[in-house]
């Protein structure tokens, strides 16, 4: 009767890593395609970076442009400690 449940133990312990080699499996693939994602991702937020910079530069260029057009030179002051900004 022993070297039943002895070996009733050992099929389950065997199931028990099958099963367990198998979750590794999927997790190590959700893993990898998690990586490729976040490769994407990392690819298109530095193309947006670029894109972004690409048009401050052209927006400060226009500011540049307008105000060497301006017959007087206009100063920004940013509005102090407990005043509100006229909007």
């Amino acid at each position: 009767m022993e070297t039943t449940d002895t070996q009733g133990i050992l099929a389950a312990i065997a199931a028990l890593g099958d099963r367990v080699e198998r979750q590794i499996g999927e997790l190590k693939g959700n893993v990898g395609a998690l990586d490729t994602r976040i490769r994407a991702l990392e690819t298109e937020v530095a193309e947006l970076k670029g894109e972004m910079r690409g048009e401050m530069r052209q927006m400060s260029a226009r500011i540049s442009d307008v105000y060497t057009r301006l017959p007087v030179p206009i100063a920004y002051q940013p509005p102090g400690p407990g005043k509100k900004r006229a909007g």
